[in-house]
């Protein structure tokens, strides 16, 4: 028993022996039959290549082309600076409460001067207070209306050069044009035909507009 095994033993070592010496031939066999230059890494490395099956790596290297170079990274940019924006435009002017209450005490006095006292002052305070609310700075987006009046085209400039700032300017004209304007002649007939004329506008849901008024009396 102990003889059989020593044999086998000895054979299994002979083979392995024997193949790594045929591992060694053809490995310098290929390295010099290459003849290629270079180290004897290089050539050792092909060789193995060879054997393994995976072809010329030396060929193979030398087909590849050479990686281009990476591109330099582009710096980082900042934030961009932000649009600037455009300005708010400024709310209209108006008057204080304080200056309405002047300019309605003007016009009733003024208006008084003409006789329009009791149900007259009344109407032309409801025409007036609806126009404008007494602001001699109203100005109308949607027309030219300006004023406590709202005449519009600037028909207030025949009053005097002030129209734009003076009250008692635009009072004036306002208390003539309803003198001498045949359909009116006085403040009553004046707030009728405005409540006649008023159409105002209305939203989806059919109510008045805020702040928007449709009546007319110029």
């Amino acid at each position: 028993m102990n003889t059989w095994k020593h044999r086998r033993d000895a054979g299994i070592a002979t083979y392995e022996y024997g193949a790594l010496l045929l591992l060694v031939g053809a490995l310098f066999t290929a390295l010099f039959a290459m003849g290629l230059p270079g180290t004897v890494a290089a050539k050792t490395s092909n060789a193995i290549c060879r054997i393994t099956g995976a072809g010329n790596c030396a060929e193979a290297a030398a087909q590849r082309k050479p990686r281009p170079p990476a591109k330099p990274k582009k710096p980082k940019q900042g934030k961009r600076p932000k649009k600037p924006q455009k300005p708010k435009k400024a709310a209209p002017a108006s008057a204080t409460a304080a200056e309405r209450a002047a300019n309605q005490a003007l016009a009733q006095k003024l208006a008084a001067e003409r006789g329009w006292t009791g149900t007259e002052w009344d109407c032309l305070n409801n025409l007036w207070t609806n126009e404008s609310h007494w602001d001699h700075l109203a100005d109308n987006p949607t027309s030219s209306a300006y004023g406590i009046p709202q005449a519009t085209g600037g028909r207030m400039q025949s009053a005097g050069a002030d129209w734009r700032t003076n009250p008692e300017t635009q009072i004036r004209w306002g208390l003539n044009y309803i003198a001498t304007t045949k359909r009116y002649g006085t403040p009553c007939k004046a707030w009728a035909w405005w409540q006649r004329t008023d159409v105002r506008p209305t939203n989806k849901k059919g109510k008045p507009v805020k702040g928007a008024h449709g009546g007319h009396w110029y």
